[in-house]
């Protein structure tokens, strides 16, 4: 395998964008593997920096995204968060290109314009449904990047996010989310077991176990509550739900 030494001169000969964002390159060669240290050096898989590109300017201005399916979960765990501060309130052009200016989005190519985005949606300002990208950085990795590494990319920039910007009063919703939706081999890899405890939530968002507790408990009495609002079907219903099944099957 060769290897290219990271020395003061860029590693690929590139624009001041590709400069901007090389460093992030090395933070994501280390987090992949791709990245090993000798004699004090960075030390990079050449094939590795070689097969990802930064999108041109001109691309970024008309081209649309839709989630990687390796990167669906944690896209949808994502947008089922509570988060501490709402962007909507300053979501303006102005307030986009503050945010956005920098901001990298790691995306395949599916097809002409439309790329499969799997990091980079974790940002609060992002708008999947915007076509304009100039102010952001979009790297383009291989179809055929490998779809763990997706899959862990996209959890790792999510939950990344949800760990510094949760809302207090929702760490009990929190707890559930993390418990039902994220992969077990996940939950493992971050908290040495197969499940979170209230305990290790507690000690993560600085807070007690306690208060964790009684989040959970209201959700529980809110849940029960609504199944006890709903009407039960009552003989009558049951009897006419049975002959209409009847007529139908005849």
């Amino acid at each position: 395998m060769v290897y290219q030494q990271v020395t003061k001169k860029p590693i690929i000969e590139a624009s001041m964008p590709i400069k901007d964002v090389f460093h992030h390159f090395i933070g994501q060669c280390h987090k992949l593997g791709h990245i090993k240290m000798y004699n004090n050096y960075t030390i990079v898989a050449w094939w590795f920096v070689s097969m990802i590109r930064l999108l041109s300017q001109k691309d970024k201005r008309n081209l649309s995204f839709l989630i990687h399916p390796s990167a669906q979960e944690a896209f949808s765990f994502y947008q089922s968060l509570n988060h501490q501060f709402s962007f909507n309130q300053i979501n303006s052009e102005h307030s986009q290109a503050f945010f956005c200016n920098g901001q990298t989005l790691h995306a395949t190519r599916h097809k002409n314009t439309v790329f499969y985005l799997f990091s980079g949606f974790e940002h609060r300002i992002f708008n999947i449904s915007q076509t304009d990208h100039s102010y952001s950085n979009i790297l383009i990795y291989p179809s055929d990047y490998d779809a763990i590494d997706i899959e862990m990319q996209a959890w790792r920039g999510v939950l990344t996010t949800v760990f510094s910007s949760i809302r207090s009063d929702s760490l009990g919703i929190l707890y559930h989310q993390i418990n039902d939706q994220l992969p077990k081999r996940y939950i493992s890899l971050l908290f040495g077991k197969n499940s979170l405890s209230e305990q290790k939530l507690a000690e993560i968002s600085t807070t007690t176990r306690s208060t964790i507790a009684k989040q959970r408990e209201r959700i529980q009495q809110s849940k029960k509550q609504k199944n006890e609002q709903t009407p039960q079907p009552t003989i009558f219903d049951l009897l006419t739900r049975r002959e209409c099944d009847g007529q139908g099957r005849d």
